[in-house]
């Protein structure tokens, strides 16, 4: 709008524009989009609870079988899915955009094993995780191989030792990303931690996810796990 001037007097004129239609479509919009984030939170709600079920069947196989090695396998089943459980509880209570940071995931699952083993002050465990955001198939990748690493810890490194200690830590330092678990220990047991199944998988995850591992003896059992994660 503005004014006109037609032989000494003044005229305002205006220009009105519909925007019905377009206020119309962004409510549509608005409305699709809540709608699908209430869906993609229902989804992992249920995902969550079928994995709850699957880890409660293996604990009642696991208290029926009478053969020690399998009520091991079992139980370390389960805490391959309550890895899974908690991830997708996280992304249940979060805003999903394909990334998760590393300390709104990890602090939980190392609670989770904390509880699941029973420790007590005879073993602690230390971790330390930044705020560094990785996409969800990848923290779904670390968080199998911290549950495998840190339980073989808690079950090898300290048959001969009253106390330990486990460290867990998830950094990143510019654009490559680094997993720490070590223990003060009694050292690697080439029979039990590097020939399971549990190993066997920690490495299988670390090729496809194009990462490197190190390990080494010195002063307890140690792994170093570095990467770039996809952007």
């Amino acid at each position: 709008s503005g004014p006109i001037v037609v032989k000494g007097k003044h005229l305002l004129y205006s220009i009105v524009y519909d925007i019905t239609e377009r206020l119309i479509a962004e409510d549509k919009i608005k409305s699709l989009l809540s709608e699908k984030e209430i869906i993609v939170k229902e989804v992992h709600h249920r995902v969550k609870n079928n994995l709850n079920t699957i880890c409660s069947f293996l604990n009642l196989q696991s208290a029926k079988s009478p053969n020690p090695e399998t009520r091991e396998a079992l139980s370390e089943a389960c805490g391959r899915v309550r890895s899974m459980g908690i991830l997708y509880e996280r992304l249940s209570f979060s805003e999903y955009d394909g990334k998760m940071r590393v300390n709104e995931y990890f602090p939980a699952l190392i609670r989770n094993i904390t509880e699941a083993f029973g420790l007590g002050e005879e073993i602690v465990i230390q971790s330390v995780f930044d705020d560094s955001e990785i996409k969800t198939k990848t923290m779904f990748s670390l968080g199998i191989i911290v549950t495998e690493l840190v339980s073989n810890s808690i079950k090898y490194a300290f048959s001969d030792k009253k106390y330990g200690k486990i460290t867990v830590r998830i950094y990143s330092d510019k654009e490559v990303f680094y997993l720490l678990v070590s223990d003060n220990g009694c050292g690697i047991d080439e029979t039990k931690n590097v020939s399971g199944l549990g190993m066997r998988l920690v490495e299988m995850l670390v090729q496809q996810m194009g990462a490197k591992i190190k390990r080494s003896n010195e002063s307890g059992t140690n792994y170093e796990i570095s990467f770039v994660p996809e952007s």
